[in-house]
């Protein structure tokens, strides 16, 4: 019984909101299902699935679809373990583990583990089915899998930092309890509920706490120890009392579970009061846990139909049928299928031990129509269901299909790239070569102009030189000559002359030309070679003219520069004008100056 209030713990007055949340969330879908908002749809479908578990499913689909982000995520993996709740609730058990296995997967996937609490729901199938040790084998994993998470782990389990390692750890002991009640093994039901309340003492919840004292409550029921359902009602009320007066944070404190928990604290009561014989006391706690369920119209109809049951036990059958349709009217209203079948059933053993026969087969002809339409729901459920999943694997098909055209146009993009990057690779080693080499053209014509320019200052200078060197010599031989005048002996004028001689060789010898001839062709190359080759009839004499006129010699300079007089060097410059064929427009300096160079500066690019 305790599993049936645990198990569903959202209010009608929460549905109605909810409700209302997910009508307006489904019609604006654009902005409701946004990576923005995943804590909101999360929270929707797990509130939703436990009071519409139609709509959740609905719902549920939608969120697959609608999701933006397709790839394997958080939402999407919830999601699916969602819709293996939803199955679970239903009863079917199939589509239930379908759904758990690729909620598990996809989990791998996001977190690199299996949330312990998907292997709770697991273990929730099993134990539905009664297939109790399959369940513990779940339990037990999750219990060992709670165990070993780290904080940190924790808070990525649980984003918004509502840790729950030690709840996780005492649902695990409960619901082992809850196979040792079945087995009827008290003694390690006990023990494991215990367990149970230590961990939820350690966390300090108070609703918890309320929840665990309840459960020791109802074991008492099971094992008629009368004064335990007292001790641990009146435990689980203090707790209660204490939700909303203390200074530790209560996740998820509310009304409604104190409500919840005070109804199912007076419903046990009850209970135990019937069981001991004070049909009064019995009364007043039905009344009492009325009152607290006024608002919960699941736990209000586990009520009256317990208190059919009692009453019929006791042979009210007034009292019981009462209750029944007080229950039917409220099942109708809310459409709690499950109950209104329940509620016909006990009804039916009250007209059946009334003597009714009649309004027994009435009611067996409606439970009838409401297996019928249970089956046929069924099956109408697993149609739609087989049609949302065929077009869920229709969009992932499509959505396969976009990821591959992407990845193709991602892998053609890339490889465009790698050739751009190649291409301009190539053009800017190119353009880095040309400039580098147009550098060193610069350089090279730079140094070219700068030896140039230190040639010509060396061929200047040894002109020079060789003018004042000149000079000096025609100074001597004038003084040598001033100097015989005045000698008497005409063998002691001999004697001056092989000095005479030694000063002609030196103004008119080949020394001096070929100093000059060696500097010349530095800062002028080629030019005596293509002067020689316009006319084989000049004469080493004419090439040196015309050398020294290149070099922008005068003749007066010239003629310093050979040890000729001036008028012989205009002698040789008319009959080399004559030798080049010029006619008199021509200058020859000019015809000169128009001999080309051999190319020794580079050009720049």
């Amino acid at each position: 019984m305790i599993q049936k209030y645990r198990f569903i713990k959202s209010s009608f007055i929460n549905f109605l909101i909810l409700g209302s949340f997910v009508s307006i969330s489904l019609s604006q879908q654009d902005s409701f299902f946004t990576e923005n908002n995943q804590d909101a749809i999360r929270d929707s479908i797990n509130s939703l699935k436990f009071v519409n578990p139609n709509q959740a499913e609905k719902f549920a689909f939608e969120i697959l679809e609608n999701y933006p982000v397709k790839k394997s995520n958080r939402v999407r993996a919830a999601t699916l373990a969602a819709l293996g709740q939803i199955y679970h609730i239903k009863g079917l058990t199939g589509p239930s583990l379908d759904y758990f296995e690729q909620s598990e997967k996809m989990f791998v996937d996001v977190l690199g583990s299996i949330p312990p609490w998907i292997q709770v729901s697991i273990g929730n199938v099993y134990f539905a089915q009664g297939l109790f040790d399959k369940a513990e084998e779940s339990y037990l994993e999750s219990f060992n899998n709670f165990s070993a998470i780290s904080p940190s782990e924790d808070i990525i389990l649980n984003p918004r930092r509502r840790s729950d390692k030690l709840q996780g750890m005492a649902v695990c002991k409960n619901n082992l309890a809850m196979i040792a009640e079945a087995r009827e093994d008290f003694d390690k039901a006990r023990e494991f509920f215990m367990d149970g309340l230590q961990y939820r003492r350690e966390r300090e919840q108070f609703d918890d706490l309320a929840h665990s004292y309840l459960h020791l409550a109802n074991l008492g029921l099971a094992t008629n120890n009368f004064s335990q359902v007292s001790v641990y009602c009146d435990s689980a009320e203090k707790m209660i009392e204490n939700l909303f007066n203390t200074p530790v944070q209560q996740f998820g404190a509310s009304e409604e579970n104190k409500n919840r928990y005070l109804g199912m604290s007076k419903q046990f009561q009850a209970q135990a009061s019937y069981k001991l014989g004070n049909i009064n006391l019995m009364k007043k706690f039905i009344d009492e846990a009325k009152k607290y369920y006024k608002n919960l119209p699941i736990e209000l109809t586990g009520l009256l139909d317990i208190s059919a049951t009692m009453y019929f036990d006791l042979n009210d059958l007034d009292a019981s049928v009462g209750f029944i349709d007080e229950g039917l009217i409220l099942s109708e209203k809310q459409g709690l299928s499950r109950q209104k079948e329940q509620f016909l059933k006990t009804k039916k053993l009250v007209f059946t031990k009334a003597g009714n026969e009649e309004g027994a087969q009435r009611i067996n002809e409606k439970l009838l129509t409401i297996n019928q339409e249970k089956v046929s729901s069924q099956n109408r459920n697993l149609l739609i269901n087989m049609e949302l999943r065929e077009q869920l694997r229709l969009n992932e098909n499509t959505i396969k299909e976009a990821k591959e055209q992407r990845r193709q146009l991602i892998i053609l993009a890339f490889i465009a790239l790698v050739i751009f990057i190649l291409i301009a690779s190539t053009i800017r080693a190119q353009y880095i070569t040309a400039e580098q080499q147009k550098i060193i053209a610069e350089q090279s014509k730079l140094v070219a102009e700068l030896e140039l320019k230190s040639t010509s200052k060396e061929l200047q200078h040894v002109s020079t030189s060789i003018m004042e060197k000149n000079e000096m010599i025609e100074s001597i031989k004038k003084d040598i000559n001033y100097a015989s005048n005045f000698l008497s002996d005409s063998d002691s004028k001999y004697l001056l002359n092989p000095l005479r001689s030694k000063l002609d060789d030196a103004t008119s010898g080949s020394t001096d030309w070929d100093e000059f001839q060696k500097h010349f062709n530095k800062s002028y190359p080629g030019f005596l070679e293509n002067l020689a080759s316009i006319n084989k009839a000049l004469t080493i004499p004419d090439l040196r003219i015309c050398a020294y006129l290149r070099s922008g010699q005068t003749t007066k300079e010239i003629a310093q520069m050979t040890g000729l007089s001036v008028r012989s060097i205009e002698s040789r410059r008319y009959r080399l004008r004559k030798k080049l064929n010029l006619n008199r427009n021509t200058p020859l300096h000019k015809f000169i100056y128009q001999i080309e160079l051999l190319k020794t500066i580079p050009d720049s690019a």
